[in-house]
């Protein structure tokens, strides 16, 4: 596998993508493959703060599949983001 020629794709891409949405990276996952097969690769820049992280994963997660996510009754938590 071309492990680099296909980071190299993907991750222009992603740029193109946040440069139209005025947008930076704050989280970059990825998998491994052949003898590292399966493990996961978290990097986060230097400055990102833990609750936008965790913020923008419930996000995701919501979107990707609806429900998963119990709402939280109580405390207020927000989280804005334009789908």
């Amino acid at each position: 596998m071309d492990c680099d020629r296909i980071t190299a794709e993907r991750l222009d891409s992603w740029r193109k993508l946040l440069k139209e949405g005025n947008a930076t990276p704050i989280l970059l996952i990825g998998v491994g493959h052949e003898h590292r097969s399966g493990e996961l690769h978290v990097v986060v820049p230097e400055g990102v703060e833990d609750d936008l992280l965790i913020g923008a994963l419930l996000y995701a997660l919501n979107v990707l599949q609806p429900g998963l996510i119990p709402q939280h009754h109580g405390e207020r938590r927000v989280f804005h983001a334009n789908p």
